[in-house]
């Protein structure tokens, strides 16, 4: 008798240029019926050019590859507005360049000796729509860098959010996606778009990420 298939298959590129970290990896989620690997490549361009042309559901990115970095990819990805989910591999990184992964659109960064370790548990986080830092989801990231010393937000004074919006807002914070809060608020996912789209005026951000940590810094919605 076959073995069924999982309720949900997440299709995963990686992108490293180090063998033994993609052997690694593969060897890993091979092992976990709900993760297919469809492609390898050892450098940011090619990286690229596999999400753009085979759209997988995740990517693996190694933060220091040839030719493009893997800050590099983001950008492009985000240019083309890619809908790629994006766990960035990293032997180090500190507080400055996790804000700038993450304000690019990764949805976490997962440090390369925890790869045996926590991978799995990493990707399953990012494939529910949460962010990954360490054991943290996005409400302890954006706690732990929403300090005097890290970026700078404006003040809060005049910004207006409905009710609705206050919503919203809280619901970034716990790392929910748009499907997720449209569920949760019984709308549609084009009004949550239209409702950010509004917010993001109003509070004068730009991403997700910056939003939630604006809102935990400020008590909004939280």
């Amino acid at each position: 008798m076959s073995t069924p298939e999982p309720a949900n298959t997440f299709r995963v590129l990686v992108a490293d240029d180090h063998p033994v970290v993609r052997i690694g990896v593969r060897n890993i989620l091979v092992a976990v019926p709900e993760f297919q690997i469809v492609g390898e490549c050892s450098d940011g361009e090619a990286a690229l050019h596999l999400v753009l042309t085979n759209t997988p559901d995740l990517l693996l990115l190694d933060l220091a590859m040839p030719k493009m970095s893997g800050i590099e990819v983001l950008r492009a990805l985000r240019l083309a507005n890619a809908t790629v989910k994006t766990l960035v591999l990293a032997a180090t990184v500190d507080r400055r360049q996790t804000l700038e992964i993450l304000q690019l659109g990764a949805h976490g960064i997962l440090l390369k000796d925890a790869v045996a370790e926590r991978l799995t548990t990493a990707c399953r986080a990012v494939m529910s729509g949460r962010y990954w830092l360490g054991d943290q989801t996005v409400t302890d990231i954006v706690q732990a860098m929403a300090d005097p010393g890290g970026l700078q937000l404006p003040d809060p004074n005049g910004t207006s959010l409905t009710a609705r919006q206050l919503q919203i807002v809280k619901a970034v914070v716990e790392g929910r996606a748009n499907k997720d809060i449209a569920e949760k608020l019984t709308i549609s996912e084009e009004t949550v778009k239209r409702h950010l789209t509004i917010i993001f005026d109003k509070t004068g951000m730009s991403s997700r990420l910056e939003l939630a940590m604006y809102a935990v810094k400020h008590g909004i919605g939280t």
